[in-house]
């Protein structure tokens, strides 16, 4: 078993132009403005965005959260930003203290407090990165990635036991299929049992609903698309059908407020395409609709549909 490891840094992509003029004109607009430290903060992380298709944008993103910091040491945002890039790019030692003096701002942040977990763990400190998923999951119970983890952490350690229980309880609070896979992969490995079939995993889940139902070829062909998308896909947190045609996609970490109109159009474009497609292949009645919301605070970021603005 492996912690929610940082991912590796994807091959260069070749950027649409429209998207290179956008974060162009984004960064001239910051540099007339070196004390806005709120557009410097937007330029950061619009950087680290960009990175994941092409990382020679990574050391533009550190500059700009640096600058940021270099001004006001303890701005959240940045920090949290900074930290991100080196778990990213899986330097422990330069993540730690970043996420430290971000938790010290915002000590409630549970992604956070996993991530900086995880970075204790594959710093080599496993004690304290299991007090530290510990402590998570008595906030919540209920945080997966956490149980997850702590599992790992556990069987890294040569307990067995413990990796077992946090494994099963992760797969209690797991809704995604996906995630109950890989979870029921997991518990096979260390039990010696083969692991259920996908309509297994599906039946032993606890149902809540339209979400939990099996999939339509639809359904499963969104979900596909969504899946293999370069940043939507690892930002997932949980995909919930509540309607034949209507997906309730649950994002973390995916801050579409502070998206450049520009980009966001064109993301939204992409996911009308995703919808549009699969209705082609695979008629559905109805609404077709996908509903972004924040996975931490539920707030529904945007519903998109085809033929309507995001709301």
């Amino acid at each position: 078993a492996a912690a929610g490891a940082p991912a590796a840094v994807p091959p260069k992509v070749e950027l649409p132009s429209e998207i290179t003029k956008m974060v162009d004109e984004l960064a001239a607009k910051a540099a007339a403005k070196p004390d806005d430290l709120g557009l410097w903060t937007h330029l950061g992380e619009v950087y680290y965005r960009t990175a994941q298709f092409d990382h020679a944008y990574y050391p533009k993103a550190l500059a700009a959260f640096d600058h940021v910091l270099a001004r006001d040491p303890k701005r959240a945002e940045a920090l949290r930003g900074k930290a991100n890039i080196y778990y990213d790019q899986n330097e422990a030692e330069l993540a730690i203290p970043l996420y430290e003096r971000y938790l010290a701002v915002k000590g409630d942040d549970l992604s956070v407090r996993t991530d900086l977990a995880t970075m204790y763990l594959y710093s080599g400190d496993p004690p304290k990165a299991i007090a530290m998923y510990k402590d998570v999951l008595a906030k919540d119970p209920t945080f997966v990635q956490a149980h997850y983890n702590l599992a790992a952490a556990y069987h890294q350690q040569g307990d067995r036991d413990g990796a077992l229980a946090e494994l099963r309880a992760a797969r209690r609070h797991a809704t995604d299929e996906r995630v109950q896979r890989q979870i029921d992969e997991m518990i096979g490995k260390l039990t010696g049992a083969p692991p259920a079939d996908a309509g297994a995993s599906t039946a032993s889940a606890p149902t809540a609903g339209a979400g939990d139902a099996a999939r339509t070829p639809f359904q499963q062909a969104v979900e596909q698309e969504l899946r293999a998308h370069q940043i939507i896909g690892p930002r997932i947190a949980e995909l919930r059908w509540t309607a034949p045609g209507r997906l309730e996609a649950r994002m973390r970490e995916f801050p579409m407020a502070q998206m450049p109109p520009m980009a966001r159009t064109a993301f939204e474009k992409r996911i009308v395409g995703y919808l549009e497609n699969a209705r082609r292949e695979h008629p559905v009645d109805g609404e077709i609709a996908i509903v972004m919301v924040d996975a931490q605070s539920g707030e529904r970021m945007a519903t998109i549909t085809p033929g309507a603005p995001a709301l």
